[in-house]
């Protein structure tokens, strides 16, 4: 045998300045953003060796934000914290538009402020990465203004972990729309945390306990009634359809919640979990009936070509969307090509660290690409001149 057959590793970049784009974090005392911070932390001596400096300049939470172009400590987002100014998210942003240099603000929130200043960050040339799902999933104005000030240039928009946490389901489907191929039908369990919910509860664990266990491993969203509500899901659905060529909005999507509208109302995620036990029985009772017939719930998001819904139900025990583990996802699409064996892609979905990974890659992609470079070719001149 001839020849070096080991592997290579990947070589530092070439001496000189690393490239330094300044990272404003929206949603720095969350499960996602915590982990976040910590993986930026964790691969900062990496990155540098590789030409790249992506300093926390900002960061964000309720309650206040504190801001150091210099770049905060970040081993932890509550590294940043001292000394944090009280304040509102608004003016959190406007100090990201006067901050001067490449900027990419990373919003790890479930707040719709930061989705509606989304689109002028865009065309202020700020780059947005985001696992909020508010800003793709709103109005569908907003997804096509989103887009349009991305693609004319300014900065660019990356949204990956919005849907599937680390799954490529938004990558794949960009993908087969560029080449001209459609998205026929869609047939998906989108939520980690409804499929650990519902997976428990065929397993035999109370409803109201498998909400709550599922909460305090960060697997439902900061309230967990968007969750039952369906709503994540269907959020999740639009922005799919909406990757795939589909002008969708919410009002055609048919969406079945797991608790009765009157409990959604409860905004306090306290009050809402002390509520649940009164549903344990007619959960449980669900669960047995599918059980006699040799099925299984699972919440399904399903596009058939004409309607997308997203609703419990039960399914046969061999059916590839039954046989999921606790938080993983699936999502099966049929295309021009791929009509008669699914195009399926799969994954856990649920899971700060996963969510902050991809988070993460968005972040080094835009940090890499065209964007980013173009103030290498500039000298570092102002966001503000260059955009």
């Amino acid at each position: 045998m001839s020849g070096d057959r080991r592997i290579p590793v990947e070589a530092p970049a070439p001496a000189g300045e690393p490239r330094r784009i300044g990272v404003a974090l929206a949603g720095a005392s969350g499960r996602v953003g915590r982990a976040f911070a910590a993986l930026l932390a964790a691969r900062t001596d990496a990155l540098r060796t590789r030409g790249l400096e992506l300093p926390l300049v900002g960061v964000a939470r309720s309650r206040g934000w504190r801001w150091d172009a210099a770049g905060l400590a970040h081993s932890g987002p509550h590294d940043g914290f001292a000394g944090a100014a009280a304040g509102s998210i608004a003016g959190f942003l406007e100090r990201a538009r006067a901050h001067d240099g490449p900027l990419v603000l990373v919003d790890c929130t479930a707040s719709e402020d930061v989705a509606a200043a989304s689109p002028a960050l865009l065309a202020d040339g700020i780059a947005v990465v985001t696992a909020n799902k508010l800003g793709s999933a709103g109005t569908l104005a907003r997804w096509r203004e989103l887009h349009a000030n991305a693609t004319a240039g300014a900065a660019p928009y990356r949204h990956s972990a919005t849907v599937g946490a680390g799954m490529p389901v938004l990558a794949t489907v960009r993908r087969l729309r560029r080449r001209g191929e459609r998205v026929r039908t869609l047939r998906a369990v989108l939520s980690g945390s409804l499929s650990a919910v519902l997976s428990a509860v065929q397993d035999g664990a109370a409803f109201s306990d498998a909400v709550a266990d599922a909460r305090a491993r960060g697997c439902t969203e900061p309230h967990p009634g968007d969750d039952l509500s369906g709503e994540d899901v269907a959020r999740k659905l639009l922005i799919v359809l909406r990757e795939g060529g589909l002008p969708v909005e919410r009002a055609q999507l048919r969406v079945e919640p797991l608790v009765p509208a009157g409990l959604l109302r409860e905004r306090d995620p306290e009050a809402f979990l002390r509520a649940l036990p009164s549903f344990d029985d007619a959960w449980r009772a669900r669960a047995e009936d599918a059980a006699r017939s040799g099925r299984r719930l699972a919440f399904v998001a399903e596009f058939d070509g004409t309607l997308a819904r997203a609703e419990v139900r039960a399914l046969p025990e061999s059916d590839t969307l039954a046989t999921l583990r606790p938080g993983e996802n699936r999502v099966e699409l049929t295309t021009d090509v791929h009509d008669t064996v699914p195009l399926a892609i799969s994954g856990p979905g649920a899971g700060p660290e996963v969510t902050a990974a991809n988070v993460l890659s968005d972040l080094l992609d835009v940090a890499r690409g065209a964007w980013g470079a173009r103030y290498d070719a500039e000298g570092g001149v102002s966001r503000a001149a260059s955009a």
